[in-house]
C-alpha cells in the first residue's frame, strides 16, 4: 500500500495455529524461537494483551510462516489468537478489530491490507482502507528468504521522509499497482519487475536482494520483487519457479515454493 494507491495480497498456504493454554501463561513458538512469559516485554506478548488475552493464559504458536520476513507473520498471528479468543468467548468483538489492536503493537500504524489477506484469504485488494476478495484460480510463486528485515516501523518511515523530498517517486511505485486484476504470468511478473525497480530507488532494496531478483531472472523468472516494507527479508518470483527456487539454493539461499491465492 503506497500513499493513496491500491496495494494487491495473496494469502499463501503457509499457515499460524494458535492454542490456548490454560496452566501456563507462557508463550511457546518453536519454529520462531520464542518462549516467553505473557507478562512479558516482547512483542508478542503486547499484542496479545492488548488484543485481550489474559495474563493467566499461555499459547501455544504453531507456525510455518517465516518471521520478520516481510510475509504477514504478525497478522497470520494476530489473526489466529483472535480467532481463538472469539472461540473460547474472551471476546466477542470482530476478527478485524481484535486483530487490528495487535497489528497496531506491530507496526504502529499497519495498512491494514496483511490482516485482510490473513483473515479472507484469496487475492486481496485494499484500497483507501477498505478490502475486496479478487475471484480466481490460485497460483505457484517462488519465495526466497535473504537477511530478517528491520523493523516495518522504520522502513515506513524511511519511505514516509522520501515522499517529502521526492514524492513523483513513491508516485512511480504506486502507478504500478493500478491494473492489478489480470493475475497471469506474464502481467504479474512484469508489475513485479516494474515495483522492484522503484523500491531500489526508494533505497528499500539491500544488496542481498538484488542479488536474489537478478538470480530469478537469470534462471528465467518473470519477475521478482521485494516483499513487505523492505530493508530485508523476503523476494517473490513468478515463473519456472523450481528453476528459481533451485538457483537460489545453489547460492546457499533458504528458498520454497508455494500456492497463492489460497483460501
Amino acid at each position: 500500500m503506497v500513499y493513496g494507491y491500491p496495494a494487491i495480497a495473496a494469502a499463501v498456504d503457509r499457515r499460524v495455529n494458535i492454542e490456548l493454554d490454560r496452566t501456563r501463561p507462557q508463550i511457546e513458538c518453536k519454529e520462531w524461537s520464542v518462549s516467553v512469559s505473557t507478562c512479558s516485554e516482547h512483542p508478542m506478548a503486547l499484542a496479545a494483551k492488548a488484543m485481550g488475552l489474559p495474563g493467566s493464559v499461555g499459547l501455544q504458536v504453531k507456525a510455518d510462516v517465516p518471521c520478520k520476513q516481510g510475509l504477514g507473520s504478525s497478522a497470520a498471528f494476530c489473526v489466529a489468537l483472535a480467532r481463538q479468543l472469539i472461540r473460547n468467548d474472551i471476546s466477542s468483538e470482530s476478527v478485524e478489530t481484535i486483530a487490528g489492536r495487535g497489528e497496531e503493537v506491530f507496526h504502529g500504524t499497519p495498512s491494514g491490507v496483511d490482516l485482510a489477506c490473513a483473515n479472507s484469504g484469496g487475492v486481496v485488494i485494499f484500497d483507501r482502507g477498505k478490502s475486496r476478495t479478487v475471484s480466481g484460480e490460485s497460483f505457484d510463486i517462488a519465495i526466497c528468504l535473504t537477511s530478517p528485515k528491520p523493523a516495518t516501523k522504520e522502513m515506513v518511515s524511511r519511505v514516509a521522509n522520501v515522499w517529502e523530498e521526492n514524492p513523483n517517486l513513491v508516485k512511480s511505485l504506486g502507478e504500478v499497482s493500478m491494473n492489478v486484476l489480470d493475475l497471469s504470468e506474464a502481467n504479474l511478473g512484469r508489475k513485479f519487475s516494474q515495483a522492484q525497480h522503484w523500491l531500489g530507488k526508494l533505497g528499500l532494496a539491500t544488496a542481498e536482494i538484488e542479488m536474489a531478483v537478478a538470480i530469478a531472472l537469470d534462471a528465467g523468472s518473470m519477475g521478482a520483487k521485494l516483499t513487505g516494507a523492505g530493508g530485508g527479508g523476503a523476494v517473490i518470483s513468478i515463473g519456472r519457479n523450481a528453476h528459481v527456487v533451485d538457483a537460489w539454493r545453489a547460492e546457499g539461499f533458504d528458498a520454497f515454493v508455494v500456492k497463492a491465492g489460497v483460501t
